[in-house]
């Protein structure tokens, strides 16, 4: 299995407002966690409560007992290169085993993330259908792509293009450390196609896609407030709303709809957060302090 891209919120107190807002970094999750919540410092002095984690991790052991595959051995996303996508008329980002991304508000980090949240929702799509045959960015010609519905995504749509300018097409373009490449395409506003390229091929099965791009992306929602009283929804809304900020008012549909991984959920949040405790019952959900 490859590893799958994780972006997990921190939080922890801090101090007044400084220049640096938020941070990124990417990584082996295995490391994440050793990273202590008072490590600001260490890192940049900036606000940790608005902070956020971005790393990929190898995929951990199932209940089947496979055996996670070593991180130096699984595939992972070496460069990233911007053309005229949200912040970035041309940007490239090359990505080594362990990174951190600071910088001022309007820096483009957001941008990177917003990249990659669409990309998992292509590779969605790539896992479960076929491609279909598209004009491709200019020099391409007719290719195989996947359209992606941008709408279904935590992404500002009126500017994915750079100044807002969308006369020529953008495009991000993700290589992986086994060569092979992911692209976003933008040829205008509102539509959205991934490209994918393995030695020159780009026509993949659902089932031959997984085997040359074996990178999972996943995200653990921003941490907010949860809602005093939250109305019960069907299972698609909580799942949907795991993609965006509307998880923390949707935090008791989740639990609800989706209960697998509750005890799992709250041997963590007794073991990080000292007298709180996560009680859940047939009709309802309670986080108190024990």
């Amino acid at each position: 299995m490859g590893k799958t891209l994780v972006v997990r919120p921190l939080v922890d107190r801090c101090g007044p407002p400084l220049v640096v807002s938020k941070i990124y970094c990417l990584g082996p999750a295995n490391e994440i966690g050793q990273i202590p919540m008072n490590s600001g410092e260490e890192i940049s002095p900036c606000a940790r409560a608005e902070s956020q984690w971005l790393a990929p991790i190898s995929a951990r052991p199932t209940n089947r007992g496979r055996q996670a595959m070593p991180s130096d051995e699984a595939t992972r996303f070496v460069r990233v290169e911007f053309s005229r996508f949200k912040a970035f008329k041309r940007f490239s980002l090359s990505l080594r085993h362990f990174n951190i991304l600071v910088g001022p508000n309007n820096a483009g980090k957001s941008t990177i993330l917003a990249a990659f949240r669409i990309l998992a929702a292509g590779m969605r799509r790539a896992n479960n259908r076929k491609a279909e045959v598209i004009n491709g960015p200019k020099g391409m010609g007719l290719t195989h792509g996947y359209q992606i519905d941008l709408s279904s995504i935590s992404v500002a749509e009126e500017n994915l293009f750079y100044n807002y300018d969308d006369s020529e097409s953008a495009t991000v373009r993700f290589v992986l450390s086994n060569s092979n490449e992911l692209i976003l395409y933008f040829p205008e506003q509102g539509t959205c196609y991934l490209i994918a390229n393995s030695d020159s091929r780009s026509s993949f099965t659902p089932s031959t896609f997984r085997s040359h791009f074996n990178c999972r992306i996943g995200f653990v929602p921003i941490l907010g407030p949860l809602e005093h009283n939250e109305n019960l929804y069907e299972s698609e809304a909580a799942r949907l709303a795991l993609f965006n900020y509307r998880a923390a008012r949707n935090f008791r549909n989740i639990w609800h709809h989706f209960p697998e991984k509750f005890d799992e959920f709250r041997a963590a949040l007794i073991r990080t957060w000292p007298g709180m405790d996560g009680k859940r019952g047939a009709d309802a959900l309670q986080i108190v302090c024990a």
